[in-house]
């Protein structure tokens, strides 16, 4: 927690696969997330189709095919809360992340696992535990086991540090407008 605690944000590629109870075979999709601490985060998806979420402090984005949408986080309990589990968990407030989950977490060498499950009664009926995998300041995977039967899992490539990006890179992966092109 200490390493996320003093990370600077970074970029990192990302492949999703959803598994839905009522389909057979799994949903998937790949991209890159950002997130600079301690609010902001950008996912722009890349394959199959093309869109992106982009949250700078309360505000939330979503751009796709079909147009834009925008909302405030505090308008939307459970988003919220997604939102913010995130954040706390990127940013390394292990305190805020105490508060908000049991917490088992183990190690080995530089390779780590943290199970986290719900506290909130709220958070406890969507979801029944998150499990995150990492090596050093770097996550690996991250699976969200979701009290339906649903289950997501989130493989991350090799993350790079924002301070190795550009300054356009990094103003345009957090804009709130529609960008020309994806990163």
């Amino acid at each position: 927690m200490e390493r996320f605690r003093t990370s600077e944000g970074m970029r990192v590629p990302f492949l999703e696969s959803r598994r839905l109870s009522i389909l057979n075979d799994p949903i998937e999709s790949e991209g890159v997330f950002f997130f600079a601490p301690p609010a902001d985060m950008a996912r722009y998806t890349l394959r199959p189709g093309r869109s992106r979420v982009v949250v700078r402090g309360d505000q939330v984005v979503f751009h796709d095919a079909t147009g834009r949408q925008s909302f405030d986080l505090s308008s939307n309990e459970t988003a919220g809360a997604l939102v913010g589990n995130f954040r706390v968990l990127l940013s390394g407030d292990l305190a805020e992340l105490r508060r908000r989950y049991d917490l088992d977490f183990n190690s080995a060498s530089d390779s780590w696992t943290l199970e986290m499950r719900p506290r909130s009664r709220e958070m406890r009926h969507f979801i029944e535990r998150i499990k995150v995998e990492g090596r050093g300041l770097y996550l690996n995977r991250m699976e969200t086991f979701e009290t339906s039967g649903d289950q997501i899992e989130i493989v991350f490539g090799e993350a790079v540090p924002l301070s190795k990006l550009s300054e356009s890179e990094r103003e345009g992966a957090f804009s709130l407008d529609s960008p020309k092109t994806l990163p």
